[in-house]
């Protein structure tokens, strides 16, 4: 019983993980664009559009608070699968 514990907390942290990787390398591209263009050639184009540069800091934020927030949830996971494997033995058959 104790090891089907360890096996679920392991597949939940695994996925959680693989999950927010993915989740961020979606939205990352749509908060970009959403806010009105790609990234790319920053400097040149904040000269051209006025506006541009603040657009684009709004939307680093963006990705910085769901970035910052998705490596909260991992610590978590990592700490408890840890605990999981700390208290199975180390042994995860």
């Amino acid at each position: 019983m104790h090891i089907l514990v360890v096996q679920v907390v392991y597949w939940l942290a695994l996925s959680t993980w693989f999950g927010g990787v993915l989740f961020i390398g979606v939205a990352a591209p749509i908060i970009f664009a959403h806010s009105g263009g790609k990234q790319s050639n920053f400097a040149g184009r904040a000269k051209r559009e006025p506006g541009r540069a603040a657009r684009d800091a709004v939307a680093g934020r963006s990705v910085g608070k769901l970035l910052s927030l998705l490596m909260k949830i991992q610590t978590r996971m990592r700490g408890g699968l840890l605990a999981a494997l700390v208290g199975s033995g180390g042994s995860c058959r």
